[in-house]
């Protein structure tokens, strides 16, 4: 199963602690936690994770601008909750408009942060899953369009070219063609048959690997049941 990393930036070390000895007892989520702003934004540069949870009053830098720097980045998708001994409704509404998804006064109840940790991630998750979704249905419409292309261009158009030859010829009274020109058209035919044959062998590689793309995306598709099973809150 895979594992959420969790990032707690707060320099109380006894909230950091209660949120590991809790939360890492259960096998979804690992904990990692700083006691300022500036050695989480160092950690980030280099390492992934799932979801911040940040305190506002912090020693160096505030918790509203490490909300800011994390919508200003890569990190739009993360989310990000807000633990803080504010409760007036100028902070909520403060962390609340520069993106984070959601504020907590402290004292916190541990089981509640789990509860809404659950909540966003696997509605993220839901979200990954619309689009991994969406990316192989755009991967199958460029196969078609690439076959659509090929027969129309490489096929159909050709084919009606040399169907429009003939005609000619038989109009212009050429009805019964000499030895000669029946050879030079059996070349231009095998010329352009023989590219024909060379594009459809580029083209079969091609729809292989976008195939071979699709399959592995599908293989990586996560189901309803299993998202729900896997975010299944259990103490």
């Amino acid at each position: 199963m895979k594992k959420y990393k969790i990032i707690i930036v707060d320099d109380n070390w006894e909230i950091c602690i209660l949120f590991k000895t809790i939360i890492q007892n259960l096998e979804m989520f690992e904990v990692v936690s700083f006691d300022n702003g500036s050695k989480f934004l160092e950690f980030i540069e280099d390492e992934a994770f799932d979801v911040a949870i940040i305190d506002i009053d912090l020693p160096d830098i505030s918790g509203y601008e490490l909300i800011k720097k994390l919508r200003e980045d890569n990190f739009n998708y993360i989310p990000v909750v807000v633990i803080s001994a504010f409760d007036d409704f100028s902070h909520k509404i403060k962390a609340l408009e520069l993106g984070a998804d959601d504020y907590i006064v402290k004292p916190v109840n541990v089981f509640e942060v789990v509860i809404k940790l659950n909540n966003l991630l696997k509605r993220q998750t839901y979200l990954c899953e619309i689009n991994k979704r969406e990316s192989i249905i755009q991967d199958k419409t460029e196969i078609i369009d690439m076959l659509k292309t090929f027969f129309h261009d490489k096929v159909y158009l050709p084919a009606k070219k040399l169907k429009s030859e003939f005609e000619y010829q038989v109009n212009a009274g050429i009805d019964k063609m000499s030895m000669e020109k029946t050879f030079e058209t059996f070349k231009i035919l095998n010329e352009k048959f023989g590219r024909l044959i060379d594009n459809y062998d580029k083209l079969f590689l091609e729809v292989e690997s976008k195939i071979e793309k699709i399959n592995e995306k599908n293989a990586q598709l996560i189901s309803n049941e299993d998202i729900e099973e896997r975010f299944k809150t259990k103490f």
